[in-house]
């Protein structure tokens, strides 16, 4: 037996009269799909709760295209949503759309919404809903930040335009990498040089760090003076020169203590391996270690630094100041405990 949906509009009495009875329309079943074959149904039921309070929600619903209030789009949907009258009388919750200001953010306007003055009428009968309007600092503001970035996109455009000159007399440039790609994005304060702290190139004797290759990027002469002429004459060297010495030879000692460090915490991490065996085996001597000990050579191992002293948390008497029976302490057995004390 084929089936076929048919398409004709359907009338039917909210009331219905059978014998003796008489019976209110409680539910309605419908389909939606372009055929008999599938689609989905659905079923919507009268809500005897609300009943009493239909005619104002139909005239809220009517009224709120009419755009003249801002109100939350989430406390006006569970205004709409209230299963009591109880339940409608909740304070609008303005938080999700208010500013610093204290008025409404323009920047959260998506989850806001526009409802009439008539629709707010009956909402305040209900609830209290302050009256706010749209941020006007915030506004300025946002307008101040689009101006200031389209000022430097037309900065860093011509910027471009000088670095890409390649002029052998003018030689290559070092900045800061970082200032550079802030400056570029608009992320900068204002007034913030390459030789700011946070930036700067350059050592306490006034000299090139030692590894201003590193956080550094070069640019050409025109470049370098381009951007003095936009944000003021700052200090600046050229690609070829000498790192401080001072700070050099500073580095090379680091760099050698860096060195002993890794070749001491190789020792370490293998003692480590013995820390704490699971299971434990019998017939061999295992030894305490004090917690305080375990948590300087494990920092240790991480980073360099002076090395632990073995502390064994002895007291005043000679003994130990914690009851190993109580506390957990960390074990180490016999030949990883050997290797320990000789270094």
């Amino acid at each position: 037996m084929s089936r076929k949906k048919s398409k004709s509009s359907i009338v039917y009495p909210k009331e219905l009269v059978l014998g003796n009875s008489v019976y209110d329309l409680r539910g309605v079943i419908t389909h939606e799909g372009s055929s008999a074959h599938h689609g989905h149904f659905i079923c919507e039921t009268y809500d005897e709760k609300r009943e009493a309070l239909s005619d104002d929600f139909d005239r809220v619903n009517g009224a709120k295209l009419d755009m003249d209030r801002i109100v939350p789009r989430d406390a006006f949907a569970k205004f709409l949503q209230a299963d009591s009258i109880a339940n409608m009388k909740d304070p609008f919750d303005m938080s999700p759309i208010l500013c610093q200001h204290g008025n409404i953010d323009p920047a959260k306007t998506s989850d806001a919404r526009l409802v009439s003055e008539k629709a707010i009428d009956i909402l305040i009968s209900y609830a209290s809903i302050p009256n706010l309007d749209i941020c006007p600092k915030c506004v300025e503001d946002a307008f101040q930040q689009r101006l200031h970035q389209k000022r430097v996109d037309e900065q860093v455009t011509t910027f471009d335009s000088f670095d890409a000159i390649l002029d052998p007399s003018g030689g290559e440039w070092i900045v800061p990498k970082l200032w550079l790609t802030r400056w570029k994005s608009g992320s900068l304060p204002t007034i913030t040089v390459p030789t700011d702290t946070e930036y700067t190139l350059f050592c306490e004797h006034g000299k090139p760090i030692p590894n201003y290759a590193k956080l550094g990027t070069s640019i050409s002469g025109e470049a370098l003076g381009y951007l003095r002429s936009i944000i003021g004459d700052f200090d600046a060297f050229q690609a070829d020169t000498v790192a401080c010495e001072i700070c050099l030879k500073d580095v090379l000692v680091d760099l050698d203590a860096e060195a002993a460090w890794r070749i001491d915490i190789k020792a370490d991490k293998l003692i480590k391996r013995g820390l704490n065996p699971k299971p434990a085996a019998f017939d061999i001597d295992y030894f305490a270690l004090s917690k305080r000990f375990v948590v300087q050579w494990h920092d240790y191992m991480k980073n360099p630094g002076p090395k632990p002293d073995l502390d064994m948390a002895f007291c005043e008497h000679g003994m130990l100041d914690y009851d190993p029976q109580m506390e957990k302490p960390d074990i180490l057995e016999q030949s990883k405990w050997d290797m320990l004390c000789e270094k």
